[in-house]
């Protein structure tokens, strides 16, 4: 697994807890949702809890990121009402309600702003939120543990396991002293530290305290900073095989699938050596749907959708079968895919083509939402919108597009998955179909299937902000620079667009 949390806590606590499927958390001071957070994987794999953060900037990003969870921007605390919180400038994670911990900064010479922030108790947020279990709550809120352990009743709400720094910032000094009282009286049994955390569970499940050693080589996992280099160096081999085969020449064009090119090679020819189960990942509005289908006809085999890998019953899939998701390369995912003996299959289509083709799509269909199972936002701002609107422009150059168009990179850069360029699906789907000719485009000339139609409905400026955006996903799915020449002015993009929508 890739371990996303700051000490691999993360890792201990999959490997406790394995074999729970769609768990609940509580993350008392949850940070960043991305980035040294406990709880990425768990929701990655289809999890969902209570995050609990004061800090504007982090639980802004948590009410975008985490759409399955329920953020609350507050501290948590022995009693309601309002308190002191010192928020430290130069890192936000380090803030606290600790006044002790604050001076501290202040000698280390960091900017602390005192500021006056909402107090709840997990025993009001636990009432109103009526979870059936609790598998994990983790605190972490420097310094301040014992205040928020005083605001729950741990005899009515069992967390199975209870993770809490235990160590003073920056320092290796123990704090546990000043907490651990309130467990240990509440019937829970001190089980192990990772050199900053403790970890307790109830005593209904000491079963669990042999499993929560710190991570280790036998748990299989890569740190995210280590799991970032790995995926850039695969880009980087990505682009050297371009280079190598001309792909990436300065001379390129978008152009691709020529009639005397040969057809890629998805599988081995042998029609019996063919992956009997197929997954296709990919950016949406890249061609994945139509690649489903046709991977579908050519193995014989049904196919099916799925916005979210938890949405897969994958022990009850037929033994041949293709399974499209719109998900990026996650290390959860890509072991569910080898668990269950699917073959990875990604399309490449031109981000610029895909950007206009989603504005489209969200004009007849406002389903979007499900991508990324709604995280960083949604397609709304495009309804009734065409691409030289300023909502467009926005929202094409925003976090939700970005990761939208990442996900064909993302799988495009593993080597061990099969890659097609949607300029190239003509070509397969009549060679498929025996015929020998390309399918003609959807109403006789739908200039938003045709590779490169996003020239008519951009003008030059907005076509230069998203390139200069989202060039570095172009270049991994080996599109170059392209020219801005020839393109029409706003009015003329927006009658070209008012024509595409009236004729389809």
């Amino acid at each position: 697994m890739i371990s996303y949390a700051q000490n691999a806590e993360d890792v201990i606590l999959a490997r406790a807890l394995a074999g729970t499927s769609r768990g609940f958390y509580i993350d008392v001071g949850a940070a960043s949702p991305t980035e040294a957070t406990v709880t990425r994987h768990f929701y990655e794999a289809g999890w969902h809890g209570i995050n609990i953060e004061p800090v504007p900037q982090w639980a802004a990003q948590l009410r975008s990121v985490r759409r399955r969870d329920l953020n609350l921007e507050v501290a948590a605390g022995a009693e309601e009402g309002e308190l002191t919180f010192y928020r430290v400038a130069d890192d936000p994670s380090l803030s606290t309600l600790s006044e002790e911990v604050a001076h501290r900064y202040q000698a280390k010479e960091m900017r602390v702003d005192a500021v006056t922030v909402p107090i709840t108790t997990l025993d009001r947020v636990l009432e109103e939120a009526s979870p059936e279990r609790i598998d994990f709550l983790k605190i972490d809120v420097e310094g301040a543990e014992a205040e928020v352990l005083g605001g729950i009743d741990l005899r009515r709400w069992r967390p199975r396991v209870i993770v809490v720094e235990a160590t003073e910032p920056y320092s290796f000094v123990p704090t546990h002293d000043r907490f651990e009282h309130l467990l240990t009286g509440a019937g829970y049994l001190y089980a192990s530290t990772d050199g900053i955390n403790r970890y307790y569970v109830p005593e209904e499940e000491s079963a669990l305290v042999p499993l929560l050693v710190p991570a280790n080589a036998l748990d299989d996992f890569v740190p995210m900073r280590e799991q970032l280099l790995i995926e850039e160096i695969g880009r980087l081999r990505n682009f050297v095989r371009q280079l190598q085969r001309g792909g990436a020449s300065a001379g390129q064009t978008e152009k691709a699938g020529k009639a005397d090119e040969p057809l890629p090679p998805l599988f081995p020819a042998a029609a019996s050596s063919a992956p009997a189960r197929v997954a296709v990942l990919a950016t949406p509005q890249s061609g994945s749907e139509r690649l489903t289908a046709l991977l579908a006809d050519l193995l014989g085999v049904d196919d099916a959708i799925a916005d979210h890998p938890a949405d897969v019953v994958w022990e009850a899939l037929p033994a041949r079968g293709v399974v499209r998701l719109t998900w990026p390369r996650t290390e959860h995912l890509r072991r569910l895919l080898a668990r269950h003996g699917f073959s990875a299959v990604t399309i490449a289509r031109h981000p610029l083509d895909v950007l206009v083709s989603i504005c489209r799509l969200v004009q007849v269909d406002r389903g979007t939402l499900n991508w990324l199972g709604g995280d960083l936002g949604s397609e709304d701002p495009l309804v009734d919108r065409d691409p030289t609107s300023a909502e467009f422009l926005e929202w094409a150059l925003g976090a939700r597009a970005e990761r939208l168009l990442s996900i064909s990179a993302e799988w495009w850069s593993d080597l061990a998955t099969a890659r097609i360029r949607y300029e190239e699906l003509d070509r397969l789907e009549a060679a498929a179909s025996g015929k020998g000719e390309s399918r003609a485009p959807v109403n006789g000339g739908d200039l938003e299937e045709l590779p490169g139609g996003w020239r008519a409905y951009l003008t030059a400026e907005v076509a230069g902000a998203l390139l200069a955006r989202h060039g570095a996903v172009a270049g991994v799915l080996g599109y170059p620079a392209a020219s801005l020449d020839g393109l029409p002015d706003a009015a003329t993009a927006r009658r070209n667009w008012e024509a595409l929508c009236a004729g389809s």
